[in-house]
């Protein structure tokens, strides 16, 4: 950016700490309870981000959107409430101090690191870098800044400008709390975040009021028998020793446990000769996920160069199976094996390369051939199920499609010694009839695609897509016990009976690569652990009950929460490493991050109460309450009453309901990490996504409890200690029981306070997209659970937005695209960022942050502010227009100034943010220039609209840029915050006024369009062009010719029948040919249609209109000098194409509503001298054509055209010789100059009565014209 820019954004970073000074001052943002329930609020709330690093732009992107929404309800007269957490909770942070722990065990303090690893390590993201992304950002987004590397931590930790002594303290997790949150909460504080701070945390037992808080939740939540303990399929972590949740992994986030059927395919004699020494019972076992489709086994399928391992299988390890050693690592930690965990393989059998194993002789279950055999497939993968693949030609393509090839192949078959008995008896075999693709579907797609080869992969690809959804879904048994059955039905129930007969297991495994933080490939394990059951029906009902009345401004997002709700089963909600809160009942565990954020925005309220102002409760609060005595109490029913919703868009509705439908079981807990713990099993800590679902609830508290700390070190201003918040008093304050002094610690009248404080629910919570399938959906669920007595309490809505971008490109640090919150606001003010978050982006879709908008954003806020001083100083010398507010200008300015208040306060409403930019900043601003333009400059400007506009642009802006709105405030003296003021009055928009101007606009539009046609065409028999015209005649149609009329008719008529849609061309056509009338224009019908349908599409159903609702005549009139102006014309006459003699093509071209302007160049005139004689305004004089017939008003505005001595806000005025003959030769008397002459009328005009004499020496006509002029600023 130029020196010059920089100094502009240096100035309003000035001014913006100023204003934030002042906010801080007058505690504008410090909203308590309203005394009157009926008194409109608003809760806006953000997942908390968490604190391993600064917060970075994609963080900023989402809390913009919590930002502006707020502001704008501030606006409209709501208490409004954006409190704002600090999360700690989790593994990200112990990972990275235990790392620095051992690195300086290792290689000393600071440390000495081999140059020969660090040159060849591979550099890494870890919780200490800034990139990392929270809950609050995309998947992918998280992966990267998550991902496991080589890299020293300590190296991480100086790329972030941390000196060796302050690393040192980072080797402390504990350290970590102190040092990223005050960054946190001073970053916003520049943005200029309206967020309340009284009501701030941090997680993790180290604030003893929210562990309480939390602890109470999960109390509640196993109370309800939503919490149970028990062996679960997990992904894993075998490195780690527990379950890898979402925002443990590197890569393979989202990735949950895919079930397969494995299938024995047992090894007959003779054995291939390196299987030849086993004696117990051999099978090739294969992961299938169709085993209703195994009764058209013919052969299985191994890669002739994939290593297989031999290895001993079950716990007495009684069988051998050959699978991948990947498979047989998974299959060790489900209880396949003797040892968890560990696999012993047959001795010298650990790895066994495919082709000898090929042409091994199987049995398999429940195929019609007594024996099949093992073939070569070049396309077998090792990095997904068991590298065996058990071949179905029937219903699988390629399956079909490598049969065939060895069939045809012989070349083939004897490079891998592949007999012909083994391959070229066995042709598929009909198991499953599929209407429309025969009971040999994959044959039938095979040949349908003309299929070759095995290696036509996309061929191949839709060919599977069509018959495994086909196949499943419309699919009927042929064979088997459950023949004439839907293969949907009978799928499960065939696993069941192969996996009793001993013919099969089932065998689980990630659906894809996950790798942990600390670098581990994850398997599926079965697990010991505490989860909860998001897979209850009822829990289920319940929350699809939540989502009916949920707001989600999209229907994309509504069906990503409906499929999560339906998939979704157990969910591991602890943890035993870590940070955070302890299971209250199994101490051992600590809560998991997800598990305890999800009501926490119920502390919200109370925080204040109980902690005093310290996030980490460790002061008591103005309450008084210790931590122990406030574990359960905090709500009851406050009824506001119904609300009016916002309009639904239907699409993230679905998305929620389809999340809600998978969703099952989620592990709570996990016994590494920080976190709170597990009340009835200390040992594990609570998993970090389990206790972050109902924490929105603790914010209206916390600040009464924990008095301001962060860490809930003080307590609050109800004097409440940590210790005295028992179970009890959270119910009282949350769930509205009855009070009671022998369960209750806490005096009534302090619980009471706490219980006011809690104006639930949550109305709009803001997060990343990629928290739909676990925070979001979790959040539905314990609110649900929590107060499913008190529907009042569940959330109202969920605004999920898309990832940003960095000028189109993913925000990568390691790319050097990347921006943090703090240095976006140096860059680009924070107003000029606000500005340019606003127009990255409002949906689902990615967003795109430009660096190009943003500094345009800059000089634009600039320049406004520039503007409105200009303004003031105008008015204060008395330079702007008074009077009356009714000319054309007038009119249309304050007409678009409604509009656009309406239409701003509408896109503020449905949380469209861009859109209230473009239509209270962007358009506003056209509204204004254009206004400024038909007034012909400042001065002609009504100085009433002009301030009004002024107001009103600083107030329905500062939802988004608030610091530009205040500045504007200070400017116009008033004493007010514009944060506190309320939205612009404005009367209902008046359609025939812009409609008026919606024709002045295309009308001007098209004359310059046609002034650059006529200038630019050429003469004929020549090269020349003509020159710029000077007078033009304008021709108006107060109706349709007949033929259009009925067309028109034909539209109307068709518009109303497709329910305000037109058809397309080819129907409407149709429909206009069957009128006899209209045949023989034909040729003319479609064009005009054509224009008809532009013209509806820009204006709306006013183009189906028989006529103008306007008088055309009397508005181009009333512009005539915005138009002479604009087109540099000198004289316009208006004529309606139904007088006599014009010519028929313009008559064709002209409709209601769409003048039509011919130009013409000057007609030859009169020579005449004007003089200026004015006083102190600069003698000169210009020689000028009059033509006759001109009035002096054309002749003034030729004069300005030909002299640029005149300036733009000069007014002129036409004077003549009282006696032309003896005047002209008198001096000019300088201090009466007009002393002679008269003035001429502005509407007179120039009649030539030509008397001609001789000329007594030349013999020739003489013609003698006297005129003087006088122009006057």
């Amino acid at each position: 950016m130029a020196a010059k820019e920089r100094r502009k954004v240096a100035e309003l970073l000035e001014k913006e700490a100023e204003i934030q000074k002042l906010w801080d001052e007058a505690k504008v943002f410090e909203m308590d309870a309203p005394e009157n329930l009926k008194e409109p609020k608003y809760i806006v709330t953000f997942p908390y981000p968490y604190m391993n690093g600064r917060l970075h732009l994609g963080h900023t992107f989402t809390i913009s959107k919590c930002e502006f929404a707020v502001g704008y309800q501030r606006l409209r007269g709501k208490r409004c409430l954006f409190p704002f957490g600090l999360h700690c909770t989790g593994m990200p942070i112990k990972t990275a101090a235990d790392k620095l722990k051992r690195e300086i065990e290792d290689f000393g303090c600071p440390p000495k690191f081999p140059v020969d690893e660090e040159e060849s390590v591979v550099e890494e993201k870890s919780a200490a870098d800034e990139v990392i992304r929270d809950k609050s950002k995309g998947k992918k987004s998280k992966a990267v800044a998550k991902a496991a590397s080589a890299k020293y931590q300590w190296q991480i930790m100086q790329s972030l400008g941390l000196t060796d002594a302050e690393i040192e303290k980072f080797a402390d997790a504990q350290h970590w709390l102190s040092y990223f949150p005050p960054l946190c909460v001073a970053d916003l504080k520049k943005m200029g975040a309206k967020i309340d701070w009284r009501r701030t945390f941090i997680t993790t037992d180290v604030n003893p009021y929210y562990d309480s808080f939390v602890r109470w939740q999960f109390r509640k939540l196993r109370d309800m028998k939503k919490i149970d303990f028990g062996k679960r399929y997990t992904i894993y972590s075998p490195n780690d020793g527990q379950p890898c949740m979402d925002h443990d992994r590197s890569s393979g986030e989202g990735v949950g446990p895919q079930e397969y059927t494995l299938i024995k395919l047992k090894v007959l004699d003779p054995k291939p000769p390196v299987l030849g020494k086993i004696e117990k019972p051999i099978y090739l076992v294969a992961a299938t996920l169709r085993p209703e489709t195994m009764y058209g086994q013919t052969n299985c399928y191994l890669h002739p160069d994939i290593k297989y391992s031999v290895f001993y299988a079950n716990r007495d390890e009684s069988e051998v199976f050959v699978a991948t050693a990947r498979a047989a690592r998974n299959m060790s930690f489900q209880g396949m094996t003797a040892e968890d965990g560990k696999v012993h393989y047959v001795d010298g059998l650990q790895s066994v390369k495919g082709k000898e194993l090929l042409g091994a002789a199987l049995k398999g279950p429940l195929t019609s051939y007594e024996k099949i055999y093992a073939l070569p497939m070049l396309t077998v993968k090792d990095d997904k199920g068991t590298g065996v693949v058990t071949s179905v030609p029937s219903d699988a393509p390629d399956d079909f499609a490598a049969l065939v090839d060895l069939k045809k192949k012989k070349a083939l078959r004897e490079k891998y010694g592949i007999s012909d008995e083994t391959v070229l008896p066995f042709e598929p075999v009909p198991i499953i009839d599929i209407p429309e693709y025969s009971n040999l579907a994959a044959v039938f797609m095979c040949k349908k695609l003309k299929v070759e080869s095995q290696n036509e992969r996309e061929k191949l690809e839709e060919a599977k897509k069509e018959v495994y959804l086909k196949g499943f879904y419309d699919g009927v048994m042929l064979v088997g016990n459950y023949a004439g059955q839907k293969t949907a039905e009978v799928k499960k129930k065939i696993q069941a009976d192969m996996i009793k007969s001993g013919e099969a297991a089932k065998y689980v495994e990630p659906e894809r690569m996950v790798v942990s933080r600390s670098g581990d490939e994850c398997v599926v394990a079965l697990c010991d652990q505490w989860y909860l059951n998001y897979g209850d029906e009822t829990w289920k009902a319940e929350t699809k009950q939540v989502l009916s009345q949920l707001e989600t401004y999209s229907e994309e997002v509504r069906r990503n929460l409906e499929a999560t709700i339906d998939w979704l089963h157990e969910h591991a909600c602890s943890r035993s490493y870590g940070l955070g809160s302890r299971l209250p009942w199994d101490p051992q565990y600590l809560i998991e991050s997800l598990s305890d954020s999800t009501i926490y925005n119920a502390y919200y309220p109370v925080a204040y109460l109980l902690q005093g102002g310290m996030i980490d409760g460790s002061v008591v609060g103005p309450l008084g309450i210790r931590w122990r005595s406030h574990a359960g109490i905090l709500l009851r029913y406050l009824n506001y009453g119904d609300e009016t919703w916002k309009a639904e868009t239907k699409q993230v509705r679905r998305n929620l309901e389809a999340t809600i439908d998978w969703l099952h079981e989620h592990a709570c807990s996990r016994s590494y990490g920080l976190g709170s713990r597990l009340p009835w099993d200390p040992q594990y800590l609570i998993e970090s996504l389990s206790d972050s679902t109902i924490y929105n609830a603790y914010y209206p508290v916390a600040y009464l409890l924990q008095g301001g700390m962060i860490d809930g070190s003080v307590v609050g201003p109800l004097g409440i200690r940590a210790e005295d918040m028992v179970d009890a008093c959270w119910d009282y304050v949350y769930l509205g029981v009855p009070y009671n002094s022998v369960a209750m610690a806490v005096p009534e009248e302090k619980l009471a306070a706490l219980r006011r404080e809690f104006t639930y629910p949550v109305d709009m919570r803001v997060s990343g997209k990629d928290l739909i399938q676990n925070h979001l959906t979790y959040f539905l669920f314990n609110h649900v659970a929590i107060w499913k007595d008190h529907p009042q309490f569940w959330p109202r809505s969920i605004r999920a937005n898309g990832h940003l971008l960095l000028n189109n490109e993913k925000m990568s640090k390691q790319t050097g695209n990347f921006l943090t919150l703090y240095d976006g606001i140096q860059k680009f003010s924070a107003d000029g960022m606000r500005l340019s978050l606003a127009d990255a982006g409002d949906y689902v879709e990615d967003a795109n942050f430009v660096f190009a908008m943003a500094d345009a954003g800059i000089l634009r806020l600039y320049n406004l502010i520039q503007w409105v001083k200009d303004m003031v100083a105008l008015r204060d010398q008395e330079c702007l227009r008074t009077g009356s507010t009714r000319s054309f200008a007038d009119r249309v300015f304050a007409n678009e100034m409604n509009k656009a208040i309406a239409d701003t306060a509408r896109n503020y409403e449905l949380t469209l943010f861009k859109e209230a930019l473009k239509t209270g900043f962007f358009e506003y601003h056209a509204y204004r220039d254009k206004y400024r333009e038909l007034c012909g400059g400042d001065s002609g400007m009504h100085v009433d609209l002009v301030f009004r506009w002024i107001e009103t642009q600083a107030i329905i802006l500062s939802p988004i840029c608030p610091h530009i709105g205040e500045q504007i405030w200070q400017i116009l003296g008033k004493n007010s915050f514009i944060v506190c003021e309320k939205w612009p009055l404005a009367d209902p928009a008046n359609d025939t006024i812009a409609k008026e101007a919606e024709f002045m606009d295309d009308a001007i539009r098209e004359f310059r369009a046609r002034l650059k046609n006529h200038i630019n065409l050429k003469k004929k028999n020549n090269s020349l062009v003509n020159g710029p015209p000077t007078e033009a005649l304008i021709y108006i149609a107060k109706e349709y010719p007949s033929w259009q009329h009925e067309v028109l008719s034909i539209l109307n008529k068709l518009y109303k029948e497709g329910n305000g849609i037109l058809p397309e061309n080819k129907e409407i056509s149709q429909r206009i040919l069957s009128v006899d009338s209209l045949k023989k224009v034909a040729k003319k019908t479609m064009p005009f249609v054509q224009m008809i349908k532009q013209n509806l599409a820009l204006h709306g159903p006013s183009a189906l209109d028989m006529a103008c609702r306007f008088d055309q005549v009397e508005v181009l009139t009333e512009n005539m000098d915005y138009i002479l102006s604009s087109l540099d014309l000198e004289k316009l006459t208006i004529k309606d194409v139904c007088e006599p003699c014009v010519e028929s093509n313009i008559v064709e071209m002209t409709c209601p509503g769409r003048p039509v302007i011919m130009y013409s160049n000057a007609r030859p005139g009169l020579e005449v001298t004007m003089r200026n004689v004015d006083k102190c305004s600069g003698f000169f004089e210009t020689t000028i054509s009059i033509v006759d017939d001109d009035s002096a008003a054309t002749i003034a505005r030729r004069l300005r055209r030909l002299n640029r001595n005149i300036k733009p806000r000069y007014s002129i005025t036409i004077w003549r010789y009282k006696d032309p003959v003896a005047v002209d030769r008198m001096l000019i008397n300088f201090l009466e100059p007009r002393a002679n002459n008269e003035k001429v009328s502005d509407t007179g005009s120039f009649l030539f009565v030509i008397e001609v004499y001789t000329d007594w020496l030349h013999k020739l006509p003489v013609l003698r014209v006297f005129v003087c002029t006088s122009v006057g600023r």
